[in-house]
């Protein structure tokens, strides 16, 4: 099944947003607010819920590990007949997805002076279904503080709210600049 880039961003904006304000305004990280994003669109999308978690997720696992590179795609051979065409496919396709992902991050460090944006993403992503503690540290903050406190985040707050971060900004370079003198 296709996802639609346009459908998927429509259904989850406002609620990404949400928590990314929410975040904002409890002292967290982008980086946590991404994670708290990420959690949400899974649980969302999963009969289990939140539940889906509970459990390491080996294929969650496999796919960040092939994604950034630390792990070849590989498929039983009993999942796919004795083809060994069929192996060399996969692990080309697995090379090639860690390929784009580099090539996203050199552009991203290129033309944004972001480095290793999806890297480095892909790594706490793996960090949470690898280690339990801190994943079930996120979940339980998740659960208790930003899931019951999305709603209270509407676009005009969200707005607000970015609003005051840009200003934050603004001050913070104007400090910086006079310290300069």
């Amino acid at each position: 099944m296709m996802i639609d880039p346009d459908k998927f961003m429509s259904t989850y904006i406002d609620d990404a947003l949400s928590i990314s304000a929410l975040c904002s305004d409890l002292g967290l990280s982008r980086d946590d607010a991404k994670l708290y994003t990420y959690i949400f669109v899974k649980s969302t999308n999963h009969a289990s819920g939140l539940e889906y978690f509970s459990d390491e997720r080996e294929e969650e696992i496999a796919a960040l590990e092939i994604m950034l590179g630390l792990k070849e795609f590989t498929v039983h051979k009993s999942f796919v007949g004795n083809s060994d065409a069929c192996q060399t496919v996969l692990k080309d396709f697995g090379a090639a997805v860690s390929e784009r992902i580099n090539a996203l991050d050199y552009s991203a460090r290129e033309m944004f002076g972001t480095e290793s944006y999806l890297h480095s993403e892909l790594l706490r992503r793996l960090r949470f279904h690898r280690d339990v503690e801190y994943r079930k540290e996120k979940l339980a903050f998740f659960s208790s503080t930003i899931l019951p406190r999305m709603k209270e985040y509407t676009r005009k707050k969200v707005f607000e709210v970015f609003e005051r971060e840009r200003g934050d900004c603004d001050r913070i370079i104007l400090n910086f600049r006079d310290s300069l003198n």
